[in-house]
């Protein structure tokens, strides 16, 4: 600022002030919103935040943004600046912590059932879904007791998200017999002469779930001096109960005359 004063006769005087302007007031921002805990599926917009300045008027707000989030758990850090045209800055930052506590949804898992000893289905191929983690591992686990056709098998899907948010579900499969087994080998009943009467057969048997087989043998003989019947039984019972049994029945007869002996 410069003041001068001349006099009549032309003589003139000068005097300046300097004013040297400065601005050292930083600028406010507005509008940064508090840290939060969130959802992982409802993670929220970056906010709208602007800044004044007591000085300057045409300010930009700048804004990053640094995240570690992994499939629903992690981090984020969003970050405004602002600087106004002396230098001064301003930074603020939100802090989101994002969790998943949603567990992963198993889908395609089969009721429980029962089946055939012999018909035991494969096991289901079982998926799984979640709010947030796209790569999950479906694991599966089988017991079994199931002992010649007759038991129980437990199937179990297990599923964990990268937050360890985990689903299991069981399948359970109760396991029965109820085919009986087949004799084989079971003779033909038939008519003998009293002194050809032929050794018991060896009679054998299959099972559609059971391999350990026992075959029993009975007789029940009721003839008397080379006349009645011999009724032969095999009866056989796998591990769950069933049974079997199949008969012979000879008929021995005396055709023969007797032989006399000593007659003069």
């Amino acid at each position: 600022r410069t003041w001068t004063a001349t006099d009549a006769c032309g003589n003139a005087v000068t005097a300046s002030q300097t004013l040297t302007v400065e601005d050292t007031a930083a600028p406010e921002l507005v509008g940064v919103p508090d840290s939060v805990l969130v959802s992982c599926d409802a993670i929220p917009a970056a906010a709208i935040v602007t800044a004044s300045d007591t000085c300057d008027s045409t300010l930009t707000v700048d804004f990053s943004e640094t995240s570690d989030v992994v499939e629903g758990c992690g981090t984020i850090v969003r970050t405004w600046t602002v600087t106004d045209s002396c230098g001064n800055s301003t930074s603020a930052e939100q802090t989101i912590d994002v969790e998943d506590v949603e567990a992963p949804v198993l889908a395609g898992v089969p009721a429980d059932e029962t089946v055939a000893c012999d018909a035991i289905p494969a096991a289901a191929i079982v998926t799984a879904s979640d709010n947030c983690d796209s790569t999950l591992t479906v694991d599966f686990s089988e017991t079994s007791d199931v002992v010649e056709g007759c038991g129980t098998i437990v199937r179990t899907w297990t599923v964990t998200d990268e937050c360890a948010n985990t689903a299991e579900a069981s399948q359970t499969l109760t396991v029965e017999d109820t085919v009986a087994p087949v004799l084989a080998g079971v003779p033909a009943d038939e008519t003998v002469a009293c002194d050809a009467i032929p050794a018991a057969a060896i009679v054998t048997a299959a099972d559609n779930c059971d391999p350990t087989l026992v075959v029993d043998f009975s007789e029940v003989n009721s003839v008397v001096e080379g006349c009645g019947t011999i009724v032969r039984t095999w009866t056989v019972a796998d591990s769950s109960g069933n049974s079997a049994t199949a008969s012979q029945t000879l008929t021995v007869e005396d055709t023969v005359a007797p032989v006399l002996a000593g007659v003069p």
